[in-house]
């Protein structure tokens, strides 16, 4: 069970700082659009941060399916309802580095 955790924690750490990283860096388009972004904030926010939203998603899913295996095939004794419960966790803690990586997306 601990060998899990640890694996839980280390994917979920790893992933918030991709996403993080990801969301308060990547931007391909020109300084004209950018500065048009920024005026139209709580839209280009919301745009920013709902596309962002999509891989916390798509990584708690992962990290569910993971515990879900290791819950079917026995490998460590857990409990049925902590796949479902690591994975609410993990797509929260992500949802919050989207959100933090887009606000400093638009700080800049």
């Amino acid at each position: 069970m601990l060998i899990l955790r640890v694996l839980n924690i280390a994917l979920t750490l790893v992933a918030l700082c991709f996403i993080s990283f990801w969301s308060a860096v990547f931007y391909l388009g020109s300084e004209y659009s950018y500065a048009k972004l920024k005026e139209e904030l709580v839209s280009s926010f919301l745009k920013r941060f709902l596309g962002f939203f999509i891989l916390p998603f798509i990584v708690s899913v992962g990290i569910w399916v993971l515990n879900w295996l290791v819950y079917r095939l026995g490998v460590v004794a857990i409990n049925r309802d902590y796949p479902i419960k690591v994975a609410a966790i993990s797509l929260v803690i992500l949802s919050v580095g989207a959100l933090v990586g887009t606000f400093l997306f638009f700080s800049n």
